[in-house]
């Protein structure tokens, strides 16, 4: 057992109310008691036959029994990758908790702001600290345009005496996770949590933490803050329609609709959990590539100019023909429908370690624009991939290990609609007869939580880099894509 986490367990339900049986049904036994140096860590994900009153029964029961808590409404998990063994398929409930010695902090610090459209949003009043960080970021904006005016105004398309690093620094780990003060001068007390302001960085090995659809704020200030912990948090679902809030967290008794509740998680003398990602879905379509030269498009895009066997572009094209996606007839083709990947490859393990969907793609000019501006460096190696229509018959479904604490957050498939009355009605019926504990679905020392908006991760410096090794030196980065999984394992000791 972690000391630094405990009593991990995962539920997954057909029935919602087999979930409330955890806390009432005497055979599930005692629920375990928090000490006081311990704070719950949970979500809920309802399935669509979820009630909104199950529902507050739910989290209301749960918060009651533990005052000291940070949780999120996510999404089911995505059973179409995980074994069915523990998972009882589509339309499953889940509830993932577990207990984490450390320090809970809630933060309002702001991400990138959505697209806003009309006079009534753009009139919205903006907080003192959001103020700030506008005109601290507006700074960095001004370097970023005079970088890009420097390098677009070599009609070659190639200026030696541009330092990629520094302008790479300012621009991308600027307006990516857009805290640009936390890079350009320092860390400023201000902004952290209040929480988190008098905890020595080497206190802290790993943080885990649930946000809004913004996160680059909170991910940056937490970089610099934290540079040696590992990083990760999950984009809490979307729940307009289930609660009447863009996002649904809790922190010590609030519900919560923006910014970021987590727990950061105090140093240990055991070893370091493992960092673990793995993209099933997905077929390689190229071998290694190295990366020669990228250039910051804005924000948002990133752009590569050359890899180390000529045309990005062209290489794409000629591996989408190799794998006959160009073909017609009873064949695969390629759509709009289709995505393609750029992976950063760490070569020393042969795992992906960062992943980035290709917006677009130039075969005259042979760039490709990626959809981040935390992309792989310049002599990073890389591979291109298929997010393929239909399932990946190579794709090994996740099976948690039980000889090892774990939090694995996935990538869930967009959310369905809302069933009719009729599929509620045949739901409850397949699943009558059956008591609440055969209906349920116990993995323990595992927390498991997905959501369709994905998850970020920054492995720290000091962290094992046996499975993500090259990844701490990219920073803060965001995966959307359907199935992705990121986890930390922690070994029980002997």
């Amino acid at each position: 057992m972690s000391s630094q986490i405990s009593n991990a367990i995962t539920y997954i339900a057909r029935r919602p109310h087999s979930l409330l049986s955890v806390f009432t049904n005497p055979l599930h036994g005692h629920l375990p008691t928090l000490s006081q140096s311990q704070i719950l860590l949970f979500t809920l994900a309802p399935s669509s036959t979820t009630s909104p009153e199950l529902l507050s029964s739910l989290t209301s029961t749960l918060t009651k029994l533990y005052p000291t808590h940070v949780g999120c409404i996510s999404a089911p998990l995505p059973h179409q990758y995980m074994d069915p063994k523990i998972h009882r398929g589509p339309d499953s409930c889940s509830l993932s908790y577990a207990f984490v010695n450390g320090v809970s902090f809630r933060s309002t610090i702001p991400g990138r702001a959505e697209p806003q459209v009309g006079r009534t949003h753009a009139s919205r009043r903006r907080s003192t600290e959001h103020d700030q960080l506008e005109r601290q970021k507006e700074t960095a904006c001004a370097d970023v345009e005079d970088a890009e005016a420097r390098i677009f105004s070599d009609n070659s398309g190639v200026s030696g005496e541009i330092e990629w690093e520094k302008v790479w620094d300012r621009s991308a780990r600027a307006m990516s996770f857009s805290s640009s003060f936390s890079f350009r001068s320092g860390l400023d007390l201000e902004t952290l949590p209040d929480a988190l302001r008098n905890i020595p960085s080497s206190a802290v090995d790993n943080v885990l933490y649930f946000t809004d659809r913004a996160p680059e704020g909170i991910a940056s200030v937490l970089e610099t803050a934290f540079p040696q912990a590992n990083k990760l948090s999950l984009v809490a679902s979307s729940t307009p329609f289930l609660t009447g809030r863009p996002v649904t967290l809790f922190h010590d008794g609030e519900i919560l609709s923006d910014g970021a509740v987590g727990v950061v998680l105090t140093s240990s003398s055991e070893p370091a959990p493992l960092v673990e990602l793995s993209f099933p879905p997905l077929v390689a379509l190229s071998p290694d590539l190295e990366v020669t030269r990228h250039v910051l498009l804005s924000h948002r895009l990133v752009s590569f100019k050359h890899f180390a066997f000529g045309n990005p572009t062209q290489l794409l094209l000629a591996a989408i023909h190799k794998h006959g996606l160009f073909a017609s007839g009873t064949t695969s083709w390629v759509g709009k429908e289709d995505k393609f990947y750029v992976g950063t490859v760490d070569t020393s393990s042969d795992k992906i370690t960062q992943l980035h969907r290709i917006n677009s793609g130039d075969p005259s000019r042979g760039t490709i624009a990626l959809d981040t501006a935390s992309a792989p460096r310049e002599g990073s190696v890389v591979r291109l991939y298929h997010f393929p229509r239909h399932p990946n018959p190579d794709a090994r479904p996740y099976i948690p290990d039980p000889l090892q604490t774990s939090v694995s957050l996935f990538v869930a498939p967009e959310m369905l609609p809302e069933p009719s009355l009729e599929a509620e009605h045949a739901s409850e019926t397949e699943s009558e007869g059956a008591t609440e504990t055969d209906d349920l679905s116990i993995i323990p020392n595992a927390f498991l939580a997905a959501s369709e908006n994905g998850f970020t991760l920054s492995q720290g410096s000091g962290a094992d880099t046996t499975t993500v090794g090259q990844a701490r030196t990219q920073g803060p980065w965001a995966c959307v894509v359907p199935g992705g999984r990121v986890g930390l394992s922690w070994t029980k000791a002997s």
